[in-house]
């Protein structure tokens, strides 16, 4: 059984030719699912972190006033 010798330089090309193939894949698919954010989504969203930071002020003035 004969092996065939294979270069680095050939691996590597190889390599490099899968991963590229790859990233255009991922950025295709991207592309595809890139869409605007509905006004509710954006509305939801916002509230979230309105709250988020009212909570996390709310923490830190608790932390700081101590009786």
């Amino acid at each position: 059984m004969k092996t065939k010798k294979v270069s680095e330089k050939d691996i590597v090309m190889k390599v490099k030719k899968g991963f590229e193939e790859n990233i255009a894949e991922k950025r295709e698919k991207m592309n595809k699912m890139a869409k605007p954010l509905s006004p509710d989504l954006l509305r939801k969203i916002n509230a979230y972190w309105r709250a988020a930071n009212y909570l996390s002020v709310g923490k830190s003035t608790s932390m700081t006033i101590r009786c």
